[in-house]
């Protein structure tokens, strides 16, 4: 069902220097979650972009992303974070299925999954803030 739905996503963007973050992040995890699987897959249909290339409205690390469930009715506000910056539920980590969702969208995009309880989730972007300054990831030694 996954796989139909992503068909009519629309396209995503992903800065390359993140991919490579991204990527890491999946490959060293001990175990697969749903939320690292969509990731997975979202990085695998990504167009890949430089940051100076890059829109300046494109949803990626340490965005502030408004956005609208629109199964739920529920406008909400979330910062895309990796995962160890995920510190408070406003603090959205990319390796969640909403993080994955989200990444590399922008304003008026809406985007289709199945969630980790079966459902299918469906949101819209209503505005993407750019990080105040370029995401770098703290690499543990």
């Amino acid at each position: 069902m996954l796989s139909e739905l992503s068909n009519d996503n629309p396209s995503i963007v992903v800065l390359d220097d993140e991919y490579t973050d991204l990527s890491d992040i999946i490959c060293s995890a001990a175990r697969t979650t749903a939320g690292l699987s969509l990731l997975w897959r979202e990085l695998g249909r990504a167009t890949l972009s430089p940051r100076t290339r890059a829109p300046a409205d494109l949803v990626r690390m340490g965005s502030r992303v408004h956005f609208t469930d629109l199964d739920r009715r529920e406008s909400r506000m979330v910062h895309l974070v990796y995962p160890e910056e995920a510190s408070t539920p406003v603090f959205v980590p990319v390796t969640s299925s909403i993080g994955a969702a989200l990444l590399g969208l922008r304003p008026g995009d809406v985007f289709s999954w199945v969630d980790p309880a079966g459902e299918v989730r469906t949101l819209r972007i209503d505005r993407v803030e750019p990080p105040l300054r370029p995401q770098v990831r703290k690499r543990r030694a």
